[in-house]
């Protein structure tokens, strides 16, 4: 008789990378326009965390808040893998819209 074991998935869901590579992109364009002037920070509790640690605690909170949903979802994906799939697909798309809504309005007043 042969057994077989499974190997568990060892690789980061291909939603997983797009919103840390999105995130990564947000925080350098919002630390470009907040350097320019072009922009401040909309969201209270990071303009808090700019303000008391300056840039480095606000890369360090913009971090956190995406890196520890990011890896409850790549937990969650070991137990429920289709629900991690497409919790992940729906903040993806929920993500993209806001930063749509947020970014546009500064892109169209580029000159």
């Amino acid at each position: 008789m042969i057994i077989t074991v499974e190997k568990p998935d060892r690789y980061v869901l291909p939603e997983t990378r797009a919103l840390a590579a999105l995130g990564c992109t947000d925080l350098l364009a919002t630390v470009y326009l907040l350097a320019t002037h072009r922009a401040a920070e909309a969201n209270p509790l990071a303009a808090a965390a700019l303000s008391a640690g300056g840039i480095w605690g606000f890369a360090a909170f913009k971090f956190l808040l995406l890196a520890v949903p990011l890896g409850l979802a790549e937990w969650l994906r070991s137990r429920r893998p289709l629900v991690a799939r497409n919790l992940l697909r729906v903040v993806l798309i929920a993500y993209l819209a806001l930063l749509a809504r947020a970014y546009l309005p500064l892109l169209v007043s580029f000159k």
